[in-house]
């Protein structure tokens, strides 16, 4: 019984935790709070595709050079892809958020050979997305953002 207490516990916690980033990263426009336990974090701005909401999603990223940004669409290795992908999965343009600076970027769905290079990138900065990838039989999704010239 304790254990089943303890564990629940340390969900609740970080369930409140994960809530209290996402409001400090979003209410201080990404200023405060974009480097989480030493992983770098931006907001992704995307329109509901059924609300045509503006929602902010606070996620994990490596920069790949000084204007590309690469995330995956883990979830956590829940079955089902993360809302924010299935919104801008067929979108071509939408907005980052990165320390405060608002960046309007190019979506592109990396795969083969691409993928496979950042995915191992991705997995060398957090080791957490092998173990995603393990629970689901859903290919994770990597994501590069690139900086838009227009």
């Amino acid at each position: 019984m304790l254990v089943k207490r303890s564990s629940m516990f340390r969900f609740q916690l970080i369930k409140w935790f994960s809530s209290f980033h996402k409001y400090v990263l979003i209410k201080s426009n990404g200023r405060l709070m974009h480097n989480l336990l030493g992983h770098n974090m931006l907001l992704l701005e995307n329109v509901g595709r059924k609300t045509s909401q503006i929602h902010q999603t606070p996620l994990l990223y490596i920069k790949s050079s000084e204007s590309t940004f690469l995330t995956v669409g883990s979830f956590g290795g829940h079955p089902k892809h993360p809302a924010w992908f299935l919104n801008i999965k067929d979108i071509k343009k939408t907005n980052l958020i990165v320390k405060g600076k608002k960046l309007s970027v190019d979506i592109h769905i990396l795969s083969g050979n691409e993928k496979k290079e950042a995915w191992r990138k991705l997995v060398l900065e957090y080791p957490g997305f092998s173990r995603y990838q393990e629970k689901t039989s859903r290919p994770i999704p990597v994501i590069e953002f690139t900086v838009s010239n227009d």
